[in-house]
């Protein structure tokens, strides 16, 4: 396997290295993001609750964000998923924005590797009306907005690896490169008809 991601926050990063608080998750494949994720979708962020009282690292409350799902990729389909898009420790870039258009990879949060910070945001997500909460795989990682790039809807990878062979487009600037990856593509290495 070779890395193609792009690493971003050079002096942050650094810093953390150097404190001893470096990232701790460690950078998935495009297949282990799938095996990571109950469902795969494509889909745009709708609408952010804010849940007060319910502390998520540094802050006095827990968002969580409701995607309206277009796509299915893999696992359940349903016409929306919830997810917390709160970080939860410094290595978590989990984050949503109203009306982004992405490619989730969502865990169910009783089983991701990072469950236990969002067990609080799981019990007060009923208030809500969410019924079932995930996570984003790989704390943040499994969400790939997208992009059109000469006609042709691409997802911007962060911090995963990929296999030698797998098409991505390199783009962005030379301050901030970004890698791409067509969304039919990765229907083809999901599996999708």
């Amino acid at each position: 396997m070779t890395w193609r991601g792009v690493w971003s926050g050079g002096f942050l990063g650094v810093a953390l290295a150097w404190t001893g608080a470096a990232a701790k998750v460690p950078t998935p494949s495009v297949q282990q993001l799938a095996e990571a994720a109950e469902v795969v979708v494509v889909g745009r962020v709708a609408e952010i609750v804010t849940v007060p009282g319910v502390r998520a690292f540094h802050a006095s409350s827990t968002r969580i964000a409701i995607v309206a799902v277009e796509e299915t990729l893999k696992g359940p389909v349903a016409a929306r998923w919830a997810y917390v898009a709160s970080r939860h420790s410094f290595c978590d870039v989990t984050t949503a924005q109203i009306g982004e258009r992405a490619v989730f990879f969502l865990a169910e949060v009783a089983h991701c590797h990072d469950a236990e910070p969002h067990a609080a945001p799981l019990a007060a997500a009923s208030r809500f009306g969410v019924e079932r909460l995930h996570a984003i795989a790989y704390s943040g990682r499994g969400r790939w907005p997208i992009r059109l790039l000469e006609g042709v809807e691409h997802a911007e990878l962060r911090d995963v690896f990929l296999s030698d062979g797998i098409p991505v487009v390199d783009g962005g600037t030379k301050a901030s490169p970004m890698v791409y990856m067509s969304v039919a593509v990765l229907r083809e290495i999901l599996g999708v008809p």
